[in-house]
């Protein structure tokens, strides 16, 4: 998405001050468009297992491409050694430490394309584990540091709603054809969107080919690991239709060595919400109960 030309808009938009308001500051005093490129900021801090250093995303936007960038800076947690982890030129972001703080996982792009990295934190020594053709996010490190889950997009492609007849070499039919049945196929700024779900994956952690664990016409949320590292745990609206209600999703359970899938929370009617249970503050634990099918495995939302 194109910043400048989106503020720019939005600037325009905005109703002008009256007569009577209190005078705007004006030359070097007055924040303008352009100094939007000079505004940094920090994001997505990871701290490392033993508490000792803090790992995060420094991120602004980049005036020659206009678009959002980042790399990855550390800082001790009393706030001293604040430094770049990376090249401050290396687009870089998603730092997960492993479980025993030896290695870091990142997303970092190479030839255009965000691939998953590891780099031993002792060294310095990286290596890429993947060569994906699309984006990974919501990396995360299995109990044991020898697995990495995350979630990617899988590309369709939708049967056409008729079959055309192929035109003959060098000759000019116009603009193929866009056939769309999705119900959401544009986004602001994105134009239209892609056919196709997002999907959990996991990965060896010394790097592999990735093996896709979920499938079918629904998008995947950012995985989370079982404490035995058996299975998965993800927010999805899996339900038939579930275009037409994009927020009734619910909590599933995913075995990672078979893919068997398992919905621990049923559908919540709507005059429920007003209905969940909290434990009173100073109780230590928070809990939001909902209807379950699982009633010994997912109980409550800390």
């Amino acid at each position: 998405m194109r910043l400048l030309p989106s503020l720019c808009l939005l600037y325009a938009l905005l109703p002008a001050p009256s007569l009577s308001a209190q005078t705007l500051p004006t030359g070097k005093d007055r924040f303008t468009l352009p100094e939007i490129f000079d505004l940094e900021w920090a994001s997505d801090p990871q701290i490392s297992p033993d508490g000792q250093r803090i790992v995060f995303a420094r991120s602004g936007f980049d005036v020659m491409k206009d678009h959002e960038r980042s790399t990855l800076w550390i800082v001790n947690v009393d706030g001293s050694r604040l430094r770049p982890l990376l090249d401050p030129g290396r687009e870089a972001r998603s730092p997960r430490w492993s479980p025993d703080g030896a290695r870091l996982l990142f997303v970092a792009t190479v030839d255009e394309k965000p691939q998953i990295f590891v780099r031993w934190m002792d060294t310095g020594q990286e290596t890429n584990l993947t060569h994906l053709t699309e984006a990974p996010s919501g990396i995360t490190w299995s109990p044991d540091g020898k697995w990495i889950a995350f979630t990617m997009f899988v590309p369709e492609t939708p049967a056409p709603l008729v079959d055309l007849p192929t035109p003959p070499k060098g000759a000019d039919w116009g603009p193929p054809i866009k056939y769309i049945d999705q119900l959401s196929y544009r986004g602001d700024g994105a134009g239209y969107l892609r056919t196709g779900h997002r999907h959990v994956f996991v990965l060896p952690a010394e790097g592999g080919t990735p093996r896709q664990v979920t499938d079918g016409p629904f998008d995947d949320g950012a995985p989370t690991w079982t404490p035995d590292g058996s299975a998965l745990l993800f927010s999805a609206n899996r339900h038939q239709e579930a275009e037409y209600d994009p927020n009734n999703s619910e909590i599933y359970e995913v075995s990672v060595s078979d893919g068997a899938l398992d919905a621990l929370t049923n559908p919540i009617p709507r005059a429920a919400f007003g209905k969940l249970h909290a434990e009173p503050p100073g109780a230590g634990r928070r809990p939001c109960h909902f209807p379950r099918r699982k009633a010994d495995r997912l109980h409550r939302i800390r």
